[in-house]
This record gives C-alpha cells, sequence and structure tokens, in this order.
C-alpha cells in the first residue's frame, strides 16, 4: 500500500514538474527519468492591499514613527491629524516634494527634521498605501 501511494504521489509530482515518461520496474530501484527541457518560467508574485481598521492604524502609524526616531510621539492625536492630512495633500494633487518641503519648513532641529520625515513617510506607508509609489520615487 505505502509503494503505491508512494509511486502515485511520484508520479503526480514529476508530472507537474514536467517530466514526459516514467518507468516503473518490479525492483526497488527505479528506471532514469527523461526529462523534457523547457524554457524559464517568470512568475509575477504581487501582494495584496493590506488594510487596517482605524485603531490599528493608528497604532501602526505611530509605532512606525517611533521605531524611527527611536523615542515617543507625544502629541498622537496632532501626529495622527497631520497624517492625514498629508494624504489629503497628496489625493489632491500636491507632490511628495511640496508635502515634504512644507514639513520641513518648520523644522529647526535635526530631531525636528527626523520626526517629520518620518511622520510623512509613515502617512503615506499606513493612512494612504496606494500613494507609496510617491514615497518609493524619492
Amino acid at each position: 500500500m505505502n509503494r503505491t501511494l508512494t509511486a502515485t504521489l511520484g508520479m503526480a509530482l514529476l508530472a507537474a514538474t514536467g517530466c514526459t515518461t516514467i518507468e516503473s520496474t518490479p525492483s526497488t530501484t527505479l528506471a532514469p527519468l527523461e526529462v523534457e527541457d523547457t524554457a524559464p518560467t517568470t512568475v509575477e508574485i504581487t501582494s495584496p492591499e493590506v488594510t487596517y481598521s482605524p485603531s490599528t492604524q493608528r497604532s501602526l502609524f505611530i509605532y512606525n514613527i517611533e521605531t524611527t526616531i527611536n523615542g515617543p510621539v507625544y502629541d498622537e492625536d496632532g501626529a495622527v491629524e497631520t497624517g492625514y492630512l498629508v494624504c489629503d495633500a497628496l489625493r489632491t494633487g500636491s507632490s511628495i516634494e511640496a508635502v515634504m518641503g512644507a514639513a520641513l519648513d518648520s523644522a529647526v532641529t535635526s530631531d525636528q527634521v527626523l520626526f517629520l520625515t518620518a511622520l510623512v513617510a509613515s502617512a503615506v506607508t499606513v493612512f494612504c498605501p496606494d500613494m507609496s509609489y510617491l514615497i518609493e520615487a524619492l
């Protein structure tokens, strides 16, 4: 029974991988297999767009910023509101350069630059992933 099941499974696997013939003998060794040459196949893998619940989005947005700046976000509500404004601006036609420029114009220290850059990147990644191609172009 095990031998029959193994042979059937083996034939199915070999057939699925492109083998053309299988010969079997009553002995415990298998005869050589003839394998058909096939052209390489390109497989495109696409991942489905991930959507999060609002509470998960908020947590992920804040987590991304805190991980980037290596510290806490003190005004989470303000950061979330600004994140949504970033997405609104991008969806209404503003360029990522204009959004980053407007954000960074208010930065005075390098810590503020890092925070605002992390905020914009996290907003696009979490709140408007359909606009992520804009960040990839930078």
